[in-house]
């Protein structure tokens, strides 16, 4: 459905390799401040990001989800992961950056080449993420690339860093209609 590789000016996003398991293990899903708003645990081993990685790039499992390493200024090793949810009309996004990175707006920029072509296939109607409602700079990265708050999800998903309990959520979308606008 989707590209394989997605590139724009500072970021290479391409798909996710078992190989991978060390740097995602050492450059974010080993940081605690990193996965704290994230809905799986903070890695303790290098073993725990191969066992995803095994998951998400086995190819006789059928996964309706896309996903791609994010690879900023011509390093080769994964600094983060994008996932798209699902396909069809409804497609949830989700992202992970190792925290060196934060404030660059690359994230932004990542979400942007994925708009670019997902909003290409017409079975597309409606883009979602969700933010803890703490969670000011996921929050940020959704409104500058154009997906609205529609309102709070009261105990909605469980964060383990954060505890057991469901935690609330803002809710964002991006509609088909709205394109227009966005522009």
């Amino acid at each position: 459905m989707f590209p394989a590789i997605l590139t724009t000016e500072r970021l290479m996003l391409r798909p996710p390799r078992v190989e991978d398991a060390p740097a995602a293990f050492e450059r974010y899903g080993s940081d605690p401040e990193v996965t704290r708003f994230l809905s799986w645990k903070t890695h303790t081993c290098v073993a725990d990001a191969e066992s995803f990685l095994r998951k998400i790039t086995d190819p006789g499992a059928p996964c309706p989800d896309t996903h791609w390493a994010i690879c900023y200024d011509g390093d080769p090793e994964t600094s983060g992961m994008f996932t798209l949810f699902g396909s069809g009309a409804l497609v949830a996004l989700g992202y992970v950056l190792r925290r060196s990175l934060w404030g660059k707006g690359l994230v932004a920029e990542a979400l942007r080449a994925v708009q670019q072509e997902l909003w290409r296939d017409e079975r597309v109607w409606r883009l979602q993420a969700l933010a803890h409602v703490d969670n000011r700079a996921s929050q940020r990265v959704m409104e500058k690339c154009g997906l609205r708050f529609e309102g709070v999800l009261r105990r909605r998903f469980v964060m383990p860093q954060l505890g057991s309990e469901p935690q609330d959520c803002r809710i964002y979308a991006q509609v088909r209609d709205d394109l227009g606008e966005w522009g």
